[in-house]
């Protein structure tokens, strides 16, 4: 975690925000609540317009704030071979290589909508292999917090 907080630190440095580092150095020390997260009823059916239950393709919405995971399909257990308790007490940075880090926090701390098509990035499995998957992403409100829906859909194994 060391690593991730100086690189975090020098990013921020860069871009010469002071506040985000605090944040980052918390964030990275602190561990996300364990309980299973319920979406509201705003929340739900935005998440059963992208089938979000029944779906065979990954899919989470994680906090814009902590970056915590709040909720993930069933698919996304399979796939990355996490409980969805091991998942609810992770953040999207523990999924990423080291190195990519500071890439994903570039691109989540500045400021824009959140709505993406079909970004490449490297993932990491439970047992620490590594793939390429595709992320497509919608802002949404998860129980009246800003959040961010994911869809993960796998590209490659990286060896």
């Amino acid at each position: 975690m060391t690593t991730v907080i100086s690189e975090a630190s020098l990013l921020i440095s860069e871009c010469d925000l002071t506040f985000p580092l605090i944040f980052v150095a918390t964030h990275v020390m602190t561990t996300p609540r364990l309980e299973l997260v319920q979406p509201d009823a705003y929340s739900h059916q935005f998440l059963e317009e992208f089938d979000f239950d029944g779906s065979d393709t990954p899919m989470w919405v994680f906090d814009l704030r902590t970056f915590a995971f709040l909720h993930v399909n069933q698919a996304a257990v399979q796939s990355y071979g996490y409980s969805r308790a091991d998942f609810l007490a992770m953040t999207i940075l523990d999924i990423r290589p080291v190195e990519h880090v500071v890439l994903l926090l570039r691109e989540e701390l500045r400021e824009r909508q959140h709505n993406s098509t079909r970004e490449p990035w490297v993932h990491r499995r439970k047992n620490g292999s590594f793939f390429r998957v595709e992320i497509t992403s919608h802002e949404m409100i998860f129980n009246g917090h800003p959040a961010e829906l994911v869809i993960a859909r796998y590209v490659a194994e990286l060896k």
